[in-house]
């Protein structure tokens, strides 16, 4: 049995691991985000938070003299998060991605083509190649598989992960990847968000 994947990696690939390992530790639940919606009803209570701060100095209906200077400048920050917040959660608009996939896919993207990486898994061991290089590695060398919906995360030393999108296969089944891994590996996959949920 042979798996062979050539990534192509979108922002998608990089925010999915944002989210399982940089954002949280592998292994817990997905940390609890707002949806669009909720970032959406936010920035239009930042906006009526604001827009009431504002119009008490204006009023001054407590008769303070002066108005503090820190009640205007709240109220603008609170103008500027509400502006800000409607522009890049409003429903149905393009995903938010956390800056550091954004960085790292054009990162990616800039790369020579003959420099990235393709992958090919057999029962011999684990090999990585581009138009420049070859590199073998046993098993043994591997410290670490994780998986999600739509990935496999492996690091060789603890420092640079390796991301592999399930889409990508161009040889082998992705459903049967995990349990060829934990047969070479002698341990099993790991769920990035705690256990798997059963389908």
């Amino acid at each position: 049995m042979e798996f062979e994947i050539q990534p192509d990696y979108t922002v998608e690939d990089f925010a999915a691991f944002w989210h399982g390992f940089r954002e949280k530790q592998p292994g817990k639940k997905d940390v609890r985000r707002l949806s669009d919606r909720g970032m959406w009803r936010g920035g239009w209570a930042f906006l009526l938070g604001g827009a009431s701060l504002l119009a008490v100095c204006w009023f001054n209906p407590l008769e303070l003299q002066p108005v503090p200077l820190s009640m205007v400048f709240m109220a603008l920050a609170f103008l500027a998060l509400g502006v800000v917040t409607l522009i890049q959660w409003r429903p149905g608009g393009d995903p938010v991605y956390p800056r550091w996939a954004r960085r790292a896919w054009k990162k990616w993207s800039a790369q020579a083509p003959e420099l990235r990486w393709s992958y090919r898994f057999t029962p011999e061991g684990v090999e990585l190649h581009n138009r420049t290089s070859d590199h073998r590695y046993d098993y043994s060398a591997v410290r670490q598989v994780w998986e999600d919906e739509g990935h496999f995360y492996f690091t060789l030393d603890e420092r640079v992960w390796h991301i592999l999108n399930k889409s990508q296969f161009t040889k082998g089944d992705p459903a049967r990847f995990a349990a060829f891994l934990a047969e070479q590996m002698g341990r099993p996959v790991d769920w990035v968000n705690g256990e798997k949920e059963p389908v």
